[in-house]
């Protein structure tokens, strides 16, 4: 999920009451929220490397125990340091609640992660696998608006809160509206949502922001899950209509869910050799509605091996849920190997996999 989403659980399990715990205790769940995206770095080695390398060793079971540790320890370290230096703010945090609030708010990273259909990898390093949830859009305004609408009010009683808040719900609202996605009614049910947040913060101060936030997380939660309930049930009925129009003997299915739209996904149908897309509409009849054409995978094809042994394939194939090749011959000679990922094949541009230069001997030209 985005880090926004990430900073308002966090924000929101301080704010309920966990911050009363010990001293620095919302520091350790703001910062223990965020802090599995420091891999963020491996996106500075190279093509690929971003989604090859993320969402694995800092988001893993091993990083669950060390990265509590590194964060409360750190967070004592700081306590220490400024009792020396201004003894007379001096704070006293507690180390065994510290690591049990940074365990709590690191778990809940991989977790949110682990709802959208980009993956996870909650077994490194000791198994590379990827885990799905199929459940919420990686940037779902929704969320934003039960989460953050919670985080808000519980955190802008001050002049410089307000303002922040207020870029924030400025920059939100442009990504809402200025996109290719949003419909005529998402912008006006946001509208209407930050509309009823901004008048129950004006005009209704008196409830107490530690109600507000577990109020939010409750109905964040439920949100959630409703989505995730939804979304598996589609994909059974995805099945059974496969079944039906016996199509032949299916691999996986995928219904995935889309920007800013809970009634609506993607579908992606593996078999053996290719796939079958479509999209998948609550609100339609009938619900499910597949493309003609089938993708090929075309991942056997020689030419293809002989691609994925380059690094960024390699790389790209180390994450890639649904991959397919599209091979198409050189302007002089060879041939142009483009690898992607069904996921994203009807969302152009969104995720891209390398293309791959081969002479005519089937070796990779730098």
């Amino acid at each position: 999920m985005d880090p926004f989403t990430h900073t308002f659980a966090g924000g929101l399990l301080a704010s309920g009451g966990l911050r009363k715990v010990t001293p620095l205790a919302a520091a350790a769940l703001l910062i223990g929220a965020n802090i599995p995206d420091v891999d963020i770095v491996v996106s500075l080695m190279g093509e690929q490397a971003s989604v090859a390398h993320r969402r694995g060793w800092t988001h893993g079971v091993l990083a669950w125990v060390v990265l509590p540790l590194i964060l409360s320890a750190g967070l004592m370290l700081f306590a220490n340091i400024r009792a020396r230096i201004k003894p007379a703010t001096t704070i006293e945090p507690s180390f065994w609640p510290l690591l049990g609030l940074s365990l709590l708010a690191v778990l809940s990273h991989p977790l949110l992660d682990w709802l959208n259909n980009y993956g996870v990898r909650l077994l490194m390093p000791f198994d590379n696998r990827w885990f799905y949830g199929d459940t919420l859009f990686v940037l779902d305004p929704w969320v934003w608006l039960l989460l953050g609408g919670g985080y808000c009010y519980a955190t802008s009683a001050r002049r410089w809160q307000q303002l922040m808040w207020a870029v924030f719900w400025v920059v939100s609202s442009a990504v809402v509206c200025l996109n290719n996605f949003s419909t005529t009614a998402t912008i006006v049910v946001w509208f209407i949502g930050l509309s009823s947040l901004l008048t129950l913060r004006i005009f209704v101060p008196g409830i107490t922001p530690s109600s507000v936030a577990r109020l939010a997380l409750i109905l964040g939660v439920g949100y959630i899950i409703i989505n995730d309930i939804v979304s598996r049930f589609a994909a059974a009925r995805v099945a059974d209509e496969m079944a039906a129009r016996g199509l032949g003997d299916v691999a996986d299915i995928m219904v995935a869910p889309v920007p800013a739209n809970p009634f609506a996904g993607n579908v992606v149908v593996e078999f053996e050799d290719h796939y079958r897309l479509g999209a998948w509409h609550w609100l339609n009849n009938p619900h499910l509605s597949l493309k003609d054409e089938a993708l090929t995978a075309s991942m056997q094809d020689v030419r293809v091996q002989a691609a994925a042994k380059a690094l960024a394939a390699r790389r790209f194939l180390m994450w890639s849920r649904y991959p397919y090749a599209t091979v198409t011959s050189g302007a002089e000679g060879g041939f142009q190997v483009q690898f992607d990922d069904a996921r994203y094949a009807g969302e152009a541009g969104l995720i891209r996999g390398p293309l791959v230069v081969l002479d005519d001997n089937l070796q990779q030209i730098e």
